[in-house]
């Protein structure tokens, strides 16, 4: 489609800044669109908190549930520190708690777009599938009211970060 899914919700709490939205140029392995915040177009994002929420999943008869997704991500500059987590909620959304496992913006700038001050636009090579195993994901094991949420949060003082992308997020189980 040309927009998001309407059971994805998109949370930006710096209105008129840019935020989670439907890329339709880029996407992993030869896809023309995945989810991105166009962060480079804007000159000033510190502290910037942007959300993208999936709608309640039903895993009372699930187990073995794993996650997987791709992403790309560049740096503005070496010493920045944004942030990228994702969380989990069993209640509907009432309470967040942090996947472990997420690679950190370091980690995930070595591994994918480095640092670059020009607007990062991932090629092939640059996106990496990150897959969280079943073991991580065991608290979600037979719980009827799953959400989760992948939270973006520029850098408080550097104050202008660069693109982040993600894209063919799955979970099976």
């Amino acid at each position: 489609g040309a927009t998001l899914p309407s059971s994805i919700t998109v949370t930006n709490l710096n209105a008129g800044s840019p935020t989670w939205i439907q890329n339709t140029t880029v996407g992993a392995n030869a896809t023309a669109k995945s989810i991105w915040i166009n962060n480079a177009s804007s000159t000033s994002t510190p502290g910037h908190v942007d959300i993208f929420e999936t709608p309640v999943y039903d895993f009372s008869t699930t187990s073995n549930i794993t996650l997987s997704y791709y992403y790309a991500y560049a740096k503005r500059l070496a010493t920045q520190a944004d942030t990228f987590k994702i969380q989990y909620s069993v209640d509907c959304g009432g309470t967040w708690t942090n996947i472990i496992g997420v690679p950190t913006t370091a980690a995930m700038a070595t591994a994918s777009g480095s640092v670059t001050t020009t607007a990062f636009v991932p090629t092939a090579a640059k996106w990496i599938l990150k897959t969280h195993a079943p073991a991580l994901l065991a608290v979600l094991n037979n719980k009827p009211s799953v959400k989760l949420r992948f939270v973006f949060t520029s850098d408080k003082v550097v104050g202008r970060s660069n693109n982040i992308y993600i894209d063919q997020i799955n979970l099976t189980g």
